[in-house]
């Protein structure tokens, strides 16, 4: 045919039935699918009303057995592994995944699914992904909001991933726990990539592993790094690492750091951008603790110095203000505190205790009731 998009096929399993002239990859190339379950009510009976969400959603078929003829919908919700992956083969932009639990590893080899297109992933109640998901070329958008990454006890890699030439407009990861991965929960690796806006904002991070750096860009070109209202706590290498020339604005703002990036990699602010305008790297009202690693530092020597403001720190380690950023310039506006600021910071409780700080608007705002930015999440 002069055109072939957007066809669906379920049951084809005839040896010969994709040997001809069109080929699997040809029938399904423009959003088609193979469907991995049955999308009709009742075939063996004759009874082919569709019932499969992506089918209603993309109308396929005879429209006598669609009660949705006619009307063709972006966003769908899913409730399997089998669902979610026909939704972004036929290109849904918005995908709801009701609760339980996606293994990822069912589908793809490693856990991981490479997009091809602009999509935004939202958890409706308890969702658990696991595995990740390679940002490929074509994928000009990413959201992922209230979802749960597993990494599953360190036995996967990264969770987010650009290793090409991919162009996004924003990038944005709201909402969600990461842990358990061995790598980064996010890796920029990508030659000649973009992303134009990168918005980490209310994530519980924890239990990483030490292989890369938990937010690790090292290559492409960034224009606004924005990493706010999150927890990181208990492992992982380098909490932000971003090489030189990358990002044009960075500000880490209303994060709290708990026992992460102990003895392991550059510092937790391995940041060599912004270095000709270090006004453009702010580092304001975060809460550090426990961070007491003989080789533990705030930033090695190399990385660039950003403005900071109002910053504390409780527990911290003699060699922690000894790499690019001494305490002084950590400490302006801020202080070392004397006395834990949680309710149990040990035990990763990061319940604000601390009247002053709480009133100050110090740390992630979900331990913090009195802060402006609280949401009881």
């Amino acid at each position: 045919p002069d055109q072939i998009a957007g066809n669906f096929f379920y049951n084809c399993t005839s040896e010969k039935f994709f040997t001809g002239l069109i080929t699997e990859e040809v029938a399904t190339t423009g959003g088609g699918v193979i469907l991995a379950g049955n999308p009709v009510k009742d075939s063996e009976n004759g009874d082919y009303t569709l019932v499969d969400a992506l089918c209603l959603a993309s109308n396929v078929g005879a429209a006598r057995w669609n009660p949705n003829a006619g009307r063709v919908a972006s966003e769908i919700t899913v409730g399997s592994v089998a669902e979610l992956v026909n939704a972004l083969d036929a290109g849904k932009a918005g995908i709801t995944l009701t609760a339980g639990t996606y293994d990822l590893r069912e589908v793809s080899e490693g856990g991981v699914i490479t997009l091809i297109a602009p999509v935004s992933l939202t958890g409706r109640g308890n969702v658990e992904i696991i595995g990740g998901f390679k940002l490929g070329d074509g994928t000009t958008s990413f959201a992922a909001e209230n979802l749960r990454f597993n990494g599953a006890e360190k036995a996967l890699g990264n969770t987010f991933e650009i290793a090409e030439a991919t162009q996004l407009d924003r990038i944005r990861i709201v909402g969600c726990e990461i842990f358990a991965f061995n790598k980064s929960l996010f890796y920029g690796n990508g030659t000649d990539s973009r992303v134009d806006v990168f918005n980490f904002q209310r994530n519980l991070v924890h239990g990483f592993g030490t292989g890369q750096g938990m937010i690790d860009i090292r290559k492409g070109a960034y224009g606004v790094v924005e990493i706010s209202q999150n927890s990181f706590f208990d492992g992982g290498r380098d909490f932000v690492r971003i090489d030189k020339d990358i990002a044009s604005s960075i500000a880490i703002t209303n994060n709290s750091f708990a026992a992460c990036s102990i003895d392991a990699g550059n510092g937790l602010l391995w940041i060599r951008s912004c270095a000709d305008n270090p006004q453009d790297y702010v580092v304001a009202r975060n809460l550090f603790v426990n961070l007491t690693g003989e080789k533990t530092v705030l930033a090695k020597s190399g990385a660039t110095v950003p403005t900071m403001s109002q910053n504390y720190f409780f527990n911290v380690g003699e060699a922690f203000f000894g790499g690019a950023i001494d305490q002084t310039t950590a400490t302006a506006g801020g202080g070392i505190l004397t006395e834990d600021p949680c309710a149990a910071s040990a035990e990763f409780n990061l319940k604000l205790v601390n009247a002053e700080l709480r009133a100050a608007n110090i740390g992630d705002p979900r331990w913090n009731p009195a802060s402006p930015l609280y949401k009881n999440r």
